[in-house]
Parts: structure tokens; sequence; C-alpha cells
């Protein structure tokens, strides 16, 4: 069998590509193909199904308006948040994106302060901000809780307690002593 088997090796489209694709055959606006181009990680079929659909757009709105104040919010206001993420459910996969993008971008951020290279260009003030209240250990653990979470909602555990915990997680790096 494996005689009869091609690897084909693909690579990324280039940024440049996806965005031109987007505005003048997608007809596009800039600033939602700018984001929709950093989120495909070079994955054309990605970025141009993110620029279509409606409920992406819809998931994207309430996933900045967790992550722009996730360090202001109280607990409760958190569970209310993560029971509207519910209607997501199946493609949490993406909001999970969005938020590694997010938290890259603070790290971005933090390391050279240049918004050139940042994907949420537009959320630079909310970035700045919280990239000045973590430190890079603060910014890898909450990376990798992400991943945990990922993998504890694939194995089907309870989805609204992991998601909460999650934030409520995140949120508590910001409040942490020793800055």
């Amino acid at each position: 069998i494996l005689s009869r088997c091609i690897l084909l090796n693909m690579k990324p489209i280039s940024d440049k590509t996806i965005r031109k694709y987007l505005t003048e055959y997608g007809g596009i606006s800039e600033e939602t193909a700018d984001f929709c181009t950093g989120f495909s990680m070079g994955n054309l079929g990605k970025a141009k199904a993110a620029a279509e659909s409606e409920e992406f757009t819809e998931m994207r709105e309430n996933a900045m308006s967790i992550l722009r104040y996730l360090h202001e919010i109280q607990d409760y206001e958190i569970a209310e948040k993560v029971k509207i993420l519910k209607k997501w459910k199946d493609s949490i996969d993406d909001y999970f994106d969005m938020m590694l993008i997010w938290f890259r971008d603070i790290l971005i951020d933090k390391a050279i302060k240049n918004e050139q290279y940042l994907i949420f260009q537009s959320e630079l003030t909310y970035i700045r901000k919280q990239s000045q209240q973590l430190s890079y250990e603060d910014i890898n653990e909450i990376i990798r809780e992400i991943g945990q979470t990922a993998k504890r909602i694939r194995a089907n555990v309870n989805f609204d307690t992991s998601l909460e915990i999650l934030h409520i997680d995140i949120k508590r790096r910001f409040f942490k002593e020793n800055r």
C-alpha cells in the first residue's frame, strides 16, 4: 500500500495573496481581510470561509468582548459569556484559535512593540494594556491552558465548566503579585 502513496507537500499561501483574493474577488473590507488572513495561517479556504461566514463574524465579536475585558470582568460575567459561547460548540476550535492569536499578539507586543506584526491590529489599545500586566511566563501558561481546555472538550469534559475554568484562570493571571 505504501508504494502507491504520494506525499504532497503543501506550503502556506502568502498573506499578500490571501488578502488580495479576499479584497478583490471576495469583496471583503480591508480590516476583515487583514484579520481573516492572519487567522487562516496561509489557508485560503479557511480565510474565505471566515470572511464570508456571518456566524464566524458573530463569534469573533463575542470573543473580542470577552478578551478585551477579561482582566476586568467578574466571575459571574464570565459564566454568562460562556453560556453564549455554547452557540458555537461545534466550532469551538475557531474560538480557541482566536484566543491563541490574541495571546500571541500580546506576546509580540511585549517582546518587540511593533504593531505591524499583530493580527488584532484594531485592538492595539487592549493588547498593550494586557501585555503590561502579564509576564512571559503567564502568557506561556495561558497558551498551555488553552490547549489543555481544547483537549478536555474533545474528551467530552463539561463544556461550560471547562471554559469557565479557563477564563477564570486567565483572569487570575492578571492579578498575580510580584510583577
